[in-house]
């Protein structure tokens, strides 16, 4: 997922725990803020999955359950802004801030 700069090539929803990190691009604003993506792939009912990423939970102190919200997040903000995120790292809450890039532009 590209979302305003803020670059996770790929997420997805972890019933209470947020907004997974599947992966995050080198020198994205996520992976500067110290954010991580997954390391290990299992098979889950016939696809192939990435675990052990990092899971945001909140941003700006507002809860993030899906993509959407956290898409919707990102885009009311600009470039350069910084925003704090919450997410579990390792089974463990952190608080991280991350600054907003330039959104990508498409190919």
């Amino acid at each position: 997922m590209s979302t305003d700069g803020f670059i996770l090539t790929n997420a997805h929803v972890v019933s209470d725990m947020g907004v997974r990190a599947d992966s995050v691009n080198d020198g994205s604003p996520a992976a500067k803020a110290g954010i991580k993506g997954g390391s290990q792939q299992t098979d889950l009912p016939g696809q192939l999955h990435t675990v052990g990423g990092d899971a945001i939970t909140a941003m700006d102190g507002e809860a993030v359950a899906s993509m959407e919200e956290l898409g919707a997040a990102i885009t009311r903000r600009k470039p350069s802004d910084t925003v704090p995120l919450t997410v579990v790292s390792g089974g463990k809450p952190k608080d991280v801030v991350v600054t907003l890039g330039e959104r990508p532009t498409s190919s």
